[in-house]
């Protein structure tokens, strides 16, 4: 019997090749670890952001390269080509919700410190590695330059420093184009990591608070130290119960201190700026303190991520670069941030950060 008209002019239908069994269990064991990725990638950032400081695991993840959450990727996505493509798709979000939501990237450059009416720089010099801020002091030119770790050594910075008059409070020092009325440490601190330095400004005074929180670095090490084979051994747990009892007093001891500080600088009547190296990484407990309670001139008028520690490393994560901004400058209501920016490049522990301000009402 022939074919019809009809049944010729009708398109042969392509034979639908099954897909294999290994493929299909495949995808679902990628789509399954990828959901897995997701949960604890999301989870991670918020425990990471809102416990922070609080908790000894997300201290450490606080403090490590944030990027060490897109490791997986490099698994899931060289398998996503082979098996399933559709899920490239997951993953620029996660890399965007990382930089912009987690690490704070600011688009753009930011301000330009100089602009300002007041600028001032602020930096650690206690690990400096023979290197020194000069080139960056004479690009922006500061009229304030605040120093830790520096001590009765600031007098030497004045020899080299010329047009600056100098004073030194504790650990702390400062670098003055105006005349400094006086020099002592906050009061009402458990430790002495900040100093008060009060300067004339055209007849008008301004505080200056200089701020040095402890490092946790010995901290770190012990925990290091004391890990899992040792615990072991001694039936400490996962880590030794003690070296963990001993982090946290520690980290929630800063964040007394930080508190003080804060309370000491909003019960001043007068323009008070806070800088210094407060060891605290942008997405904690205490920078957020700080933040909440007075500008952070980066947020207010920076650029890119603001890193400035540590300005030497050997870790790939980072790109061999600084990963934490943990050195700060905010300010009260009295002064508006115009420009924000961390030097470039210099192979010291910390790097230099400037910020410009206009004065309200002086």
């Amino acid at each position: 019997m022939e074919a019809t008209h009809a049944e010729k002019s009708q398109p042969r239908r392509r034979k639908v090749r099954p897909i294999p069994s290994w493929l299909r269990i495949s995808r679902l064991i990628l789509r399954s670890c990828l959901l897995a990725y997701i949960v604890v990638f999301a989870l991670s950032l918020l425990l990471t952001r809102y416990m922070a400081e609080s908790w000894w695991v997300t201290t450490l993840a606080l403090y490590a390269a944030p990027t060490i959450w897109l490791l997986p990727m490099a698994v899931l996505i060289p398998a996503a080509l082979f098996l399933e493509r559709k899920q490239l798709l997951v993953y620029p979000i996660l890399v965007f919700s990382l930089l912009f939501g987690h690490m704070g990237l600011k688009p753009g450059k930011g301000g330009d410190p100089s602009e300002g009416n007041l600028v001032v720089l602020s930096n650690n010099v206690g690990q400096r590695g023979g290197t020194s801020f000069r080139n960056y002091q004479k690009k922006i030119v500061p009229e304030i330059i605040l120093l830790q770790e520096v001590g009765g050594r600031v007098y030497k910075y004045e020899r080299s420093f010329p047009g600056y008059q100098s004073a030194a409070s504790g650990e702390f020092g400062i670098l003055s184009r105006y005349p400094i009325l006086s020099a002592e440490p906050v009061p009402g601190l458990e430790l002495p990591v900040a100093s008060r330095f009060r300067i004339s400004i055209d007849g008008n005074e301004i505080l200056f608070y200089n701020i040095h929180l402890p490092t946790p670095r010995t901290n770190f090490q012990q925990l290091r130290g004391n890990g899992f084979l040792h615990s072991a051994v001694t039936a400490g747990g996962f880590f030794s119960a003690k070296v963990r009892s001993r982090f946290q007093d520690f980290m929630d001891r800063n964040f007394r201190l930080a508190t003080q500080i804060a309370e000491a600088a909003t019960s001043e009547d007068l323009p008070v700026i806070l800088a210094g190296d407060f060891n605290a990484p942008a997405q904690g407990k205490v920078a957020r303190l700080f933040a909440s309670k007075f500008q952070d001139a980066h947020l207010k008028a920076g650029g890119g991520f603001g890193f400035t520690f540590p300005g030497v490393t050997r870790n790939p994560l980072s790109l061999f670069g600084p990963w934490m901004r943990i050195d700060h400058i905010y300010s009260n209501q009295w002064l508006r941030a115009v420009g924000c920016k961390v030097e470039t490049k210099r192979a010291s522990q910390h790097r230099a950060v400037a910020a410009g301000f206009d004065l309200y009402g002086l």
